[in-house]
């Protein structure tokens, strides 16, 4: 592990026949906040955010799990671990993840809550509230819009400066928003805490 930092992917094993692990129970704005990649304000879902799940694909990567709404949904044990190696600033929407093998009138009770016997709620989407400031643009390899040269349409090497207080656990960069990145040492505590689900992609190895 030489890279500063890496770019967190959802671990995509073919336990099912789309490799999907978890789907997103759809309510009237869930998909407004796409991958929460806005940093403010922090999505308040009007109805609590529940996933169908099969518990046994869920064991393979039970900390950090795919989902339908490409959103960072990690166990709280994994969030727990980041807030360990350093603080930032971040919004945690809380997540129940339901047994989808069970028939939905097992599953749920007379008021439609989930029943315990058939629900996680150890589970949260992470929305982070600002953007890292340390992408380093004159040692990336950027491509810009002619129209608007402020905007970056193509990232084709990504650098960053490392700032003397260390990087943030978890972050994301305005230039790149739509990925999660964690710092090497957030990486290595998540490794020795034994966190299973996420994939780490070293910045050289990053395709555009």
């Amino acid at each position: 592990m030489n890279s500063p930092a890496y770019l967190v992917e959802w671990n995509t094993f073919g336990g099912s026949s789309d490799g999907i692990v978890c789907r997103i129970v759809k309510f009237p704005g869930w998909d407004t906040n796409w991958v929460l990649a806005g940093v403010s304000p922090p999505f308040q879902p009007s109805e609590p955010v529940r996933f169908d799940t099969n518990f046994a694909l869920l064991d393979e990567a039970p900390d950090y799990p795919n989902n339908t709404a490409r959103w960072p949904v990690m166990s709280r044990r994994m969030l727990d671990v980041l807030l360990y190696v350093g603080a930032f600033a971040y919004h945690a929407i809380p997540v129940t993840l339901v047994q989808d093998t069970i028939p939905v009138d097992v599953r749920y009770d007379a008021l439609g809550r989930p029943k315990p016997e058939y629900s996680k709620t150890n589970y949260v989407a992470v929305q982070l509230l600002n953007y890292a400031d340390v992408f380093d643009e004159e040692r990336s390899l950027v491509s810009r819009s002619r129209r608007d040269p402020d905007e970056i349409l193509m990232i084709r090497k990504l650098a960053l400066h490392i700032p003397r207080e260390g990087l943030p656990p978890l972050f994301r960069l305005k230039a790149y928003e739509v990925h999660l990145f964690v710092s090497a040492e957030a990486r290595a505590a998540l490794d020795g805490a034994g966190i299973r689900g996420p994939e780490y992609v070293p910045l050289d190895e990053i395709s555009p």
